[in-house]
């Protein structure tokens, strides 16, 4: 749809409400249960901080909008309905009160908020869309017909599978939809389904720069802030606001609580109708052509560094594998691959700055969970020896590439990945390690695979090499299944 630059009339409101399960950062296996060693004891006592100082503070604000009849939206993950539910049912009543009266519509994601919509095998994001779409019914008394791809990059696959669903829409992240030149004030189509975009400056506005007396626009007021969307272009201006940035900061005058209670009179002063995005989404059918929009490919919008890249690798080749899929998936939350990274955030969420040894301590920590929950589901798999074979191996005992005058700066945390690796790798340190036995060596006492190991041993180069351990791969796949 297009309004010739007019301005806005129109803007959706989509919160935002995820909490994982966070990962032990002093992973330690203390026990033969993965669960109890994998994620952080103190995790409950973090949530209901967070539940006291943000949740409660927005549930007040929503359920205000909503006697005022405000339409808005809500995205929320499955953990975390789990976790209110059972570590904070007042708080859970009260969110089922503000999602009661009808006017907030829920949004679907993926049951965990994770990354498994970006595996090559869609069937487990499809497993954890229908989980998450089971309990969204169940809460709401209807199926969401709006994905949120909340940070994970839309790619033709996934946008497929989600018109499999039932999705009528989905809403992406806008900073990357920005560099591929889209507005965040239209509705596009990608892949036959329409996209709608998160205006990431202006949701950042509420969430990050309203609190800092350092801005030159501080203090912002509604008025302000309504009188920006009035003149932003396009059909409907959509703010994604994450409910953790109610959080008191401090005590100062100007709070996030303050400027929401008196955003929807600003808006009405302004001609701004409050809208929900399947309205806008189903505005389309009435539009003639708005359905040939098309714009590239989206997958390549997050750049996955080597820690996120590794992790990501193993997680999704144990979960081909685990008979139980529990503890993966909690492991499989986006928020544990924005902690390998320096810099994170999303549209409407705190931006996280951290420095290199605390991103690749939080990738260390997953790994050693998810390695932990691979070595106590041996027993399970339908072969003990070949799911040894296949599983992922902590950091501590890697396969480090190196020459004789330095490391190579990667590691490989499983046997595909060194076969891959092997492809790239400098003839010097491949020259370097087989010298030394320390394919062979490595393949036999870490990864635990003694007749790989000794065909290693006699490989020349790595050409044998990689097609021995291929060939070793696929044969374990084979007794898998």
């Amino acid at each position: 749809m297009r309004n010739g630059g007019a301005g806005v009339a129109r803007v959706c409101f989509v919160f935002s409400m995820h909490h994982p399960y966070p990962v032990n950062t002093d992973f330690h296996p203390r026990s033969g249960d993965p669960e109890e060693c994998s994620f952080d004891r103190d995790g409950r006592d973090r949530f209901l901080q967070l539940v006291a100082g943000a949740y409660l503070p927005a549930f007040e604000i929503l359920q205000t909008w909503r006697d005022r009849g405000v339409p808005c939206s809500m995205s929320c993950s499955g953990t975390t309905v789990e976790q209110l539910e059972r570590w904070a049912p007042e708080a859970y009543d009260l969110f089922r009160d503000c999602i009661a009266a009808g006017r907030t519509e829920l949004i679907a994601g993926t049951y965990y908020q994770s990354v498994v919509g970006l595996f090559s095998d869609q069937d487990e994001f499809l497993e954890q869309v229908g989980m998450h779409l089971g309990l969204m019914e169940t809460l709401g008394g209807e199926k969401p017909r709006i994905f949120d791809s909340a940070g994970v990059p839309l790619s033709p696959v996934m946008a497929a599978s989600l018109r499999t669903t039932g999705m009528r829409g989905a809403y992406i992240e806008g900073r990357g939809a920005t560099s591929a030149g889209m507005d965040p004030g239209f509705v596009y189509r990608y892949a036959g389904l329409p996209v709608l975009v998160k205006h990431c400056p202006l949701s950042d506005d509420i969430t990050e720069r309203l609190h800092h007396p350092g801005w030159d626009r501080y203090p912002l007021t509604p008025d302000t802030f309504a009188g920006w969307i009035a003149s932003s272009p396009g059909d409907c201006i959509h703010l994604s606001i994450d409910l953790a940035a109610f959080r008191t900061r401090g005590g100062r005058e100007h709070t996030l609580q303050e400027f929401m209670r008196s955003l929807p009179e600003a808006l009405a002063d302004h001609g701004i109708t409050p809208t929900t995005p399947s309205v806008v989404v189903d505005a389309l059918a009435d539009t003639p052509g708005s359905a040939d929009e098309t714009w590239g490919d989206a997958s390549s919008i997050w750049e996955k560094n080597m820690f996120q890249q590794s992790a990501l690798d193993a997680l999704e080749c144990a979960g081909r594998w685990l008979p139980d899929k529990r503890i993966w998936r909690r492991l499989s939350a986006t928020d544990h691959f924005h902690a390998m990274t320096m810099h994170s955030g999303g549209c409407g969420r705190a931006y996280r700055q951290v420095s290199q040894q605390e991103a690749f301590d939080s990738f260390t920590a997953f790994m050693r969970a998810l390695s932990h929950l691979e070595e106590a589901s041996l027993p399970a798999a339908a072969s003990k020896d070949a799911a040894r074979t296949l599983r992922s191996i902590p950091p501590e005992a890697a396969f480090h590439f190196s020459s004789k005058e330095r490391s190579a700066g990667y590691s490989a945390y499983s046997l595909q990945e060194l076969s891959d690796m092997l492809e790239f790798a400098p003839e010097e340190a491949i020259a370097y390690h087989r010298e030394r036995d320390d394919f062979a060596r490595w393949i036999s006492d870490v990864i635990g695979d003694t007749r790989l190991g000794a065909i290693a041993r006699d490989c020349t180069n790595r050409d044998e090499l990689r097609t021995a351990i291929q060939n070793r791969i696929r044969e374990s796949w084979d007794r898998l299944r």
